[in-house]
């Protein structure tokens, strides 16, 4: 469930624009059979990457 929850926050954000396109890279989901757009931690202490 977090990981659709973060798909979708990725999502909104690519969409609405609120982030430079050069700030997302293209990633693959197999449960999904698609590719989702996935916004680049700009630090190492990332929380979306950590799943918190």
């Amino acid at each position: 469930m977090a990981n659709f929850l973060r798909i979708a926050i990725f999502a909104a954000t690519y969409i609405g624009g609120y982030f430079p396109g050069n700030y997302f890279n293209d990633k693959s989901v197999h449960a999904l059979d698609t590719r989702v757009k996935k916004l680049i931690p700009m630090h190492s202490g990332a929380w979306m990457e950590k799943g918190e």
